[in-house]
């Protein structure tokens, strides 16, 4: 049975029964989702942190001060072409995230066991063609994952904390003139676009272009 449970603007989706407390016990491997304030009017991505707390520290009382994983990427949809006839027509970029009021993902079925903290982070780009002024909306939520229901006994084991990554700081993780963070050109004139960050954890995992909402 999934059920679904919302608290200081998070949403999760989960199979596990929620819990009304302020960490959320969810199995590695489920839906886990975000809601946003109001929606995202700005062109721009939405991309998800996981950080673990220290042993014997509960994410409740984790600053935050330790490595952090790129677990999720939502970007640009596929590039459109204006519908005008005019010979100014240009090829355009389609944000998933535009208006969205909500999002969601699975999280990695090899999160080991353990209390994370879990930052979704909204970089709104309208301005981002100057220096410093691509804007940046955080919120975090704090997680329990335990084993999922497929292996209870052996899901995470053989995957150690030291094995997410690539890891980095927060803050620290930006720069604020890579590309992603210091666009080009105005952002309408955009033909392609590459998120800030370190590579997506686990290796292989895909950047969206679609947004999966709840």
């Amino acid at each position: 049975m999934i059920s679904k449970t919302i608290l200081y603007g998070l949403v999760l989706t989960s199979s596990a029964p929620a819990a009304l407390a302020e960490t959320y016990t969810v199995r590695a491997g489920d839906e886990v989702g975000f809601g946003i304030n109001e929606h995202f009017g700005h062109p721009g991505i939405q991309q998800v942190y996981l950080s673990r707390a220290p042993e014997g520290v509960a994410a409740a009382d984790y600053d935050g001060s330790g490595a952090w994983a790129r677990v999720y990427s939502l970007t640009s949809s596929p590039t459109n072409s204006t519908n005008s006839s005019s010979t100014n027509d240009d090829e355009v970029p389609s944000w998933a995230t535009h208006n969205i009021e909500t999002f969601r993902f699975a999280l990695p079925t090899s999160t080991p066991p353990g209390e994370y903290l879990l930052r979704a982070e909204g970089l709104a780009l309208h301005a981002a063609h100057k220096r410093a002024q691509a804007q940046f909306y955080v919120s975090c939520a704090q997680i329990k994952v335990v084993a999922g229901e497929e292996d209870v006994t052996n899901l995470g084991a053989d995957v150690r904390e030291e094995d997410l990554g690539p890891l980095v700081k927060i803050p620290g993780v930006y720069r604020g003139d890579e590309p992603g963070v210091l666009i080009p050109v105005f952002w309408s004139s955009l033909t392609n676009y590459t998120a800030p960050g370190p590579a997506l954890w686990p290796e292989g995992t895909q950047e969206q272009h679609v947004a999966e909402q709840i």
